[in-house]
């Protein structure tokens, strides 16, 4: 295989495992969401403000971090977005 060849093939495989390991960390980002999401709304129900504070405060983060992640992959931050 000529070297041109081989470098291409490279960097196939090397944006092939980028993306795997995109939606690899999109599915545990939009898992934590999801958790967090859970915990905030038991802690309202629940009426433990400070608890609650705490909860919707890791809810927003982890919003933010996949939105960023989102957006850095071309998907504009939009959740839920399937293109991976």
């Amino acid at each position: 295989m000529p070297a041109r060849r081989r470098s291409a093939a490279l960097s196939q495989a090397a944006v092939a495992a980028f993306f795997m390991t995109s939606a690899a960390a999109i599915a545990e980002l939009k898992a934590r969401l999801a958790k967090a999401e859970s915990a905030r709304d038991a802690w309202r129900a629940a009426g433990r403000q400070e608890n609650y504070l705490a909860a919707y405060s890791m809810a927003e983060a982890l919003g933010l971090q996949l939105d960023k992640l989102e957006a850095s992959l071309g998907l504009h931050g939009v959740r839920g977005a399937s293109a991976l």
